[in-house]
């Protein structure tokens, strides 16, 4: 089915090519001939541009057919126009007049617009199939990781009473319990921004960073949050954070820093999250390019973050520069 696929798109692209052919003749006079220099340049135009528009997408579908019916029924059915009007034109002798050539070569431009169109838009719309079903995998999560973090939260407590009762009965080695208290601080220290979901976010990722010996900031306003659905902060922050996280562990103990700063300015929000980077990335749309070998199955925590940002009618601005990778976030403050 992929081969009938193609078949069908260089079938269009040669027709295209052969209408340019006859208009070039028709324009400069000559004679047609199958080949000709009218021919080479013809078919040169005609291929160098269908291939950027069209072929040179082929490699973002590893399976053209798969799913994607409508989009061979109207491949097929484009070809057999195209194939058609070709016959009759060199039957009724008019296959060298250009007020019939000229539609023909715009109904060829128009097939794959149609048959590259619909695969691009079936493209996308798988796309934010898998974007929204992460969305709702990061949903889980959060539930998930809310519940661990009060947990933690109501054992950190009952341990420090106990530590307190042992030190009030005088029994245990004191510089034991204070490093057990210390120990026990790194689990207590729950976020407090304003925001719970955030909140609890930030106290996971925490724990990850010291678990990674990574220095980990924020500074952020979560009242201005509140807008926001949990699901979808836990889809922000948690995979922006989980991305840096990754860069960060496999630098040298020095570099691994992670910053996050919120801000507010009259009924925006902005956010700013940066790290130390030394791979170097490619930009796809604005977007950093998946480092991890296949673009086509990797990749969607950023883009699931701009999904999301543009929902709230916000924007968000990935750069790398002198080896510091950050992601700026900004949208309309919501009640």
């Amino acid at each position: 089915m992929d081969i009938l696929f193609c078949t069908i798109g260089a079938f269009t692209v040669q027709n295209l090519g052969s209408n340019i052919q006859v208009l070039i003749c028709i324009v400069t006079k000559t004679s047609f001939k199958m080949l000709s220099t009218e021919m080479v340049i013809g078919f040169t135009i005609v291929y160098i541009i269908c291939y950027l528009t069209c072929a040179a997408k082929i490699k973002n579908f590893p399976n053209i057919s798969q799913n994607r019916v409508r989009v061979l029924w109207v491949a097929i059915i484009s070809l057999c126009v195209c194939w058609l009007l070709q016959s009759w034109l060199i039957s009724e002798k008019l296959d060298m007049v250009m007020v019939c050539r000229v539609p023909f070569a715009f109904c060829c431009i128009l097939s794959l617009f149609m048959q590259f169109g619909l695969l691009e838009q079936s493209r996308l719309n798988e796309e934010n199939l898998a974007l929204e079903q992460l969305i709702k995998e990061n949903a889980k999560q959060y539930e998930l990781s809310k519940k661990t973090v009060e947990i933690i939260n109501m054992k950190c407590h009952d341990l420090k009473h106990r530590i307190l009762e042992l030190e009030q009965a005088g029994n245990a080695d004191h510089g034991q319990l204070e490093e057990i208290r210390k120990a026990v601080d790194i689990y207590d220290g729950l976020a407090k921004t304003g925001c719970q979901p955030l909140d609890i976010i930030l106290s996971e990722k925490n724990l990850l960073c010291e678990k990674y010996q990574i220095k980990f900031s924020y500074m952020i306003d979560g009242e201005k949050l509140t807008g926001i659905k949990s699901g979808d902060i836990a889809a922000i922050f948690g995979n922006a954070l989980d991305n840096a996280i990754e860069c960060a562990a496999e630098l040298p103990v020095e570099k691994r820093i992670i910053s996050l700063i919120g801000y507010a300015r009259q009924d925006v929000m902005g956010i700013h999250i940066e790290n130390y980077c030394e791979d170097e990335l490619e930009f796809r749309n604005g977007l950093p390019v998946s480092t991890k070998g296949d673009d086509n199955y990797h990749g969607f925590g950023m883009k699931s973050i701009q999904y999301v940002v543009e929902k709230y009618g916000g924007n968000l601005v990935a750069n790398l520069e002198e080896k510091i990778f950050s992601v700026d976030i900004i949208f309309p403050v919501l009640d």
